[in-house]
C-alpha cells in the first residue's frame, strides 16, 4: 500500500508529524518496502541514507554515482529529512 500520508513521530510522550512535501511524487511511504520508511519512489533507497551521506559531507553528484539516482532524487530526499515537525500535539 502505498500512501503519502505524513509521518508521525512520538517523542517524550509527545506526537509530532512530519508531513509531506510536494516533491513531484517522489518520495514514498509503502509499508511493504523497507518497513515504511520514506523511501525514493520505485527504489528501496531510504530517504534517510541519502540525507545523512550528504550531511555527512558527500556532495550531490557524489550521491547521484553512488546510488545511481538522480539530482532531483537526492535533493527531494534531503528537503524531506530536514522538514521541520509539526507539533506537539498531545501525549500519546
Amino acid at each position: 500500500m502505498r500512501t503519502t500520508a505524513p509521518i508521525s513521530i512520538i517523542r517524550n510522550g509527545w506526537e509530532y508529524v512530519r508531513l509531506p512535501l510536494n516533491d513531484g511524487g517522489i518520495i514514498e511511504i509503502n509499508q511493504d518496502v523497507q518497513w515504511g520508511c520514506p523511501v525514493i519512489r520505485d527504489t528501496r533507497i531510504p530517504a534517510e541514507s541519502i540525507a545523512g551521506k550528504h550531511e555527512a559531507g558527500d556532495s550531490i553528484e557524489v550521491l547521484c554515482n553512488l546510488y545511481f539516482i538522480t539530482e532531483e532524487q537526492a535533493k527531494a530526499c534531503i528537503n524531506y529529512v530536514n522538514a521541520p515537525l509539526k507539533g506537539p500535539f498531545g501525549k500519546k
